[in-house]
């Protein structure tokens, strides 16, 4: 390949490098930021005169005065931009590919994967437009098979947690921290607003997150989810696109997004199995959280899907513990129940009345529990192309009568129980398989009864009156 077939394809990837990570570009010593009119970056004039016009694509943005660059300059800058992309495991397949088509363009994609074991990619369809100085290459992103080599986090990753001051986002953030962890990223709702999608943008560009933990939503019980049912599939919808997305466009090395049990059918055969997704009606009370909770796992199935990005799910079974929601309006029913017992005892009353018929059965699954298999899964999980998320769950399950009865003995109330059957049991049953996840190696280490007296013992730190509202 002599010198000029050299300069021309180093000009064409800084243009594919561009274009398909919106990296902006690079600085030259004394000149500055080249300016730009396109959002991807565009290309200028002195570096496109080299391509030929079966190679660019039109921009149909207006033209714009861009400084007038020598050759020398323009090598320098793809060398850079060379250097800087092989340097990224998940480009140099990429990297791969050009080199084989270029090499062997006549050569079928059978006879390049035989070679290398990648397949050939596809070169997109290109029309020439009037200003070069505004054009730039295109090239259709090619799909690999099999599985991503997982990328361990390292105590200097940047992490950030979404959601660190909730119930599952706090946990999470301890775990980190206990594990030694030390640029952890952190945004309360007043510094970040999530349903923000600009400002969403602007925290990724500025932070520059390695790692993500989607762990913020909009939760409640079946009271609120049935009550206000479009503020849960607006809200929720909201934060994980712009959090997923802005993901992609920053190319975080891998994320993980937690969904729900709730995902699954109301009557899908028990225990809980991935493929049992969508085979179903879900359960009415809670329907709308759960049409967000699998939009974002599909969402991180089709981002992995096409292009490549390295996210994943995880969906829990119901959690409890440290920062959990004590909202009678707006709580699942083990805080609820914690909080409504310990109310009565102290005003010493002779009945808790609780909704339902007590007959449905739920497992639980201690918060800190969880944040250890998030963690786990993050440095250990990597789907293929096909599957993107796994079931996390304690393994059995009790009634909810069985329940109310070792919440009031751990409360130490000691009067009567009525059960209000006029109220909804919601699913009848919600258990997980998660026989996938142990199998991987990890497994719950806090039972059901250490767990209440846990959860118990931070109610009180954290609301030490009754009225707890």
């Amino acid at each position: 390949m002599d010198a000029g077939s050299t300069l021309r394809f180093l000009e064409s990837l800084l243009s594919f490098y561009r274009m398909h990570w919106d990296h902006e570009p690079f600085n030259t010593p004394g000149q500055g930021t080249r300016p730009t009119s396109c959002r991807r970056g565009a290309v200028t004039g002195r570096f496109m005169e080299s391509l030929d016009e079966s190679e660019i694509v039109h921009c149909g943005h207006e033209p714009r005065a861009v400084p007038r660059r020598t050759k020398s300059a323009d090598k320098s800058d793809a060398l850079q931009t060379l250097r800087a992309v092989r340097r990224r495991p998940a480009v140099a397949k990429r990297l791969e590919c050009v080199r084989l088509q270029r090499r062997f363009p006549k050569a079928g994609s059978d006879s390049m994967a035989g070679s290398s074991g990648i397949p050939a990619p596809k070169i997109a369809k290109v029309s020439s437009g009037r200003c070069a100085r505004h054009a730039r290459t295109t090239l259709k992103r090619v799909k690999y098979p099999g599985k991503i080599v997982p990328m361990p986090m390292t105590q200097d990753s940047r992490i950030y947690v979404a959601g660190h001051r909730g119930l599952v986002g706090s946990a999470i953030w301890r775990e980190l921290e206990r594990q030694g962890f030390r640029r952890l990223i952190g945004k309360t709702r007043a510094e970040l607003d999530l349903l923000n999608g600009p400002a969403v943008a602007d925290f990724y560009a500025q932070q520059q997150p390695e790692y993500v933990f989607v762990a913020a939503a909009k939760v409640g019980g079946i009271k609120a989810n049935d009550s206000r049912p479009a503020e849960f599939l607006h809200e929720n919808l909201q934060i994980q696109n712009h959090l997923i997305h802005g993901a992609y466009r920053w190319r975080v090395k891998r994320l993980l997004f937690l969904g729900s049990s709730c995902i699954y059918p109301k009557l899908a055969p028990q225990p809980l199995k991935e493929e049992y997704l969508l085979t179903g009606p879900l359960e009415p009370t809670n329907q709308w959280y759960a049409v967000a909770k699998i939009a974002g796992l599909k969402m991180c199935q089709a981002y992995h899907r096409q292009y490549g990005c390295d996210f994943i799910s995880a969906m829990p079974t119901n959690l409890y513990g440290p920062n959990d929601n004590y909202d009678l309006d707006n709580s699942h029913v083990l805080p609820a129940l914690i909080r409504k017992f310990h109310e009565a005892k102290v005003a010493k009353a002779g009945t808790v009345i609780c909704w339902g018929t007590g007959a449905a059965l739920r497992e639980f699954l201690y918060v800190d529990d969880l944040a250890r298999a998030c963690i786990f899964l993050m440095q250990n999980y990597s789907p293929d192309s096909e599957s993107g998320f796994i079931n996390v769950g304690y393994g059995s399950d009790i009634s909810i009568k069985q329940l109310a009865e070792r919440v009031r003995s751990i409360v130490g109330f000691e009067g009567e129980i009525r059960w209000d059957t006029s109220k909804p049991d919601g699913t009848p049953r919600k258990l997980m398989d998660n026989s996938r996840l142990l199998a991987m190696g990890w497994k719950p280490q806090i039972d059901l009864e250490t767990g209440i007296r846990l959860a118990y013992e931070e109610f009180l730190k954290k609301f030490p009156s009754p009225k707890t509202g």
